[in-house]
């Protein structure tokens, strides 16, 4: 599961601190969620088991 955060323009800051000074950052994602945008936390990312996901079909 990858957490979202809509504090966008803190996660913003990072990115650009991040790419400045590594010149990549592959720890946060933006993109938009049901038409908003969000911040994807990759470094927060963790494993989910199949039986803790319902079926939303």
């Amino acid at each position: 599961m990858i957490l979202f955060s809509s504090r966008i323009e803190k996660f913003k800051v990072v990115y650009q601190n991040k790419m400045r000074r590594y010149g990549i950052c592959n720890t946060t994602m933006f993109g938009e969620v049901l038409g908003h945008e969000k911040a994807s936390l990759i470094q927060n990312m963790l494993p989910a088991a199949l039986d803790y996901i319902g079926n939303y079909t």
